[in-house]
């Protein structure tokens, strides 16, 4: 029935005293930010009821692509010149203002995805540093990572737990399945 003393109208409107009629959506968070408090009127078996809610804090990691990475730096993990990285919207972006048209499909594809139990986040190889020990390979990037060593890996700590446990004396990185590339082997002796 209203929001911070707004009349809220049969269709969801409210007339905000700058603007105009606009969506309560916008209501909610007029003037107000994460931690603040909203009086509610609201309507329930039958009678008017008075409320207070308390404006939560945005999580972005319900997302499988966080939206936003603050207060930490980048994190990385670097396996023989092999460069692992979340994927976060921060990175999408370095593609510049058109990042939703100029990035890579096969990353952008996961944007709209919420995280799950099963999988957290998403590894992707960003880049390969040249180094004797991944000749070959130097030409990969933007590859999303699905398993090392027959461990599932979608956080890096999960990357470098897999990493210790070497398959035969080889370490196999799968990729997600309709890459263009699907695995590597590298060799785990040294």
């Amino acid at each position: 029935l209203q929001i911070d003393g707004f009349d809220v109208d049969i269709q969801g409107d409210y007339v905000d005293p700058e603007f105009g009629p606009l969506m309560l959506e916008n209501l909610a968070v007029r003037g107000k930010w994460a931690g603040d408090e909203v009086k509610l009127q609201i309507w329930r078996d039958g009678e008017p009821l008075a409320l207070t809610y308390r404006l939560p804090k945005y999580e972005f990691a319900h997302y499988l692509v966080p939206y936003g990475v603050y207060d930490q730096p980048p994190e990385y993990l670097i396996l023989g010149g092999l460069v692992f990285q979340p994927l976060t919207y921060p990175y999408l972006q370095r593609w510049g203002p058109e990042w939703e048209q100029r990035a890579p499909f096969r990353l952008k594809y996961f944007t709209p995805e919420a995280a799950t139990k099963t999988r957290p986040s998403v590894v992707i190889l960003s880049q390969v540093l040249p180094d004797p020990y991944n000749i070959g390979y130097q030409d990969q990037r933007y590859l999303v990572l699905e398993q090392v060593n027959g461990r599932r890996v979608n956080t890096l700590t999960e990357l470098r737990a897999a990493v210790q446990n070497p398959t035969n004396g080889f370490h196999v990185l799968d990729f997600l399945p309709n890459e263009s590339f699907q695995r590597m082997v590298l060799g785990a002796a040294s």
